[in-house]
């Protein structure tokens, strides 16, 4: 990962649906609305929203600009995208967000490199902690010697039978192999095997009021409507303790804190 960190909120496309026959479409709610895009060119989810200024279009670009192009081992001739390394996953944010959409499937391509292991291990006390030589995420790549691990995708099936029909569900398993000391070999942790997630719409989750969020939260089920759920919360460097909003497991409440991480 670079050591400058250029973090930016995209305006995204949001798509909205209305199902004919549902409701008339002007009595159904369009969250973010004003951000519509309806298609885009050459099989991309980036663009602009519609309502955007000049200024504002600009500041987009530029961003994008970054999402796009790679960083690169310093020193450099430029030193706006030098700093890349020692050991990094990818070297460009969309090499993982592919067209700002998920990452590939390991399933259909095991040697795709826009997906991450996340590792940890188990202390004396029980407590889920990050490997104390590798950290919580592993480095593929490097730019000098060896990488931090190699990683080793197997893809096992299993048939099911459903309502009378069998479905064939495939599952990636995961081996990895660390460097240590020069030399390669297993190290015994936990693994959990992460794909980039869209960024469609990230910027207006974060926009919404945190007292929303709050009259949302329904643990018990009390309106009886089949859905419950509490709000994750946690202590933002910045916010303090704050709604998780971002990641596979709500651990970040900002879209700059969850880029941080990744």
């Amino acid at each position: 990962m670079s050591r400058r960190a250029y973090i930016f909120v995209m305006s995204l496309v949001v798509i909205s649906f209305c199902p004919q026959g549902l409701a008339e479409p002007q009595t159904l709610p369009k969250p973010g609305a004003s951000w519509e895009r309806i298609r885009q060119p050459g099989g991309t989810l980036i663009a602009p929203a519609q309502h955007l200024n000049s200024e504002e279009k600009l500041k987009f670009y530029s961003g994008l600009s970054f999402f796009k192009q790679p960083w690169i081992r310093a020193p450099a001739s430029t030193t706006a995208r030098d700093g890349l390394g020692p050991i990094f996953n990818a070297n460009s944010c969309i090499s993982c967000h592919v067209n700002g959409g998920r990452s590939r499937s390991l399933i259909h391509d095991p040697n795709t490199s826009t997906a991450v292991v996340r590792i940890s291990v188990v202390g004396p006390d029980g407590q889920v902690l990050p490997h104390p030589l590798f950290g919580s995420q592993v480095q593929t790549k490097s730019t000098f010697g060896l990488p931090e691990a190699q990683i080793s995708v197997v893809t096992h099936t299993t048939s099911k039978q459903v309502a009378g029909r069998e479905y064939v569900l495939r599952k990636p398993s995961v081996s990895l192999s660390f460097n240590t000391g020069g030399e390669t070999k297993p190290v015994a942790v936990l693994s959990s095997l992460r794909q980039a997630p869209s960024l469609i719409g990230m910027g207006l989750l974060e926009a919404i009021e945190q007292e929303r969020l709050q009259g949302l939260e329904d643990p018990k089920d009390s309106d009886a409507d089949g859905i419950s759920g509490r709000i994750h919360w946690v202590n933002d460097p910045v916010l303090g303790r704050a709604p998780g909003r971002f990641g596979w497991k709500s651990l970040h409440s900002t879209v700059a804190a969850q880029s941080g991480s990744a």
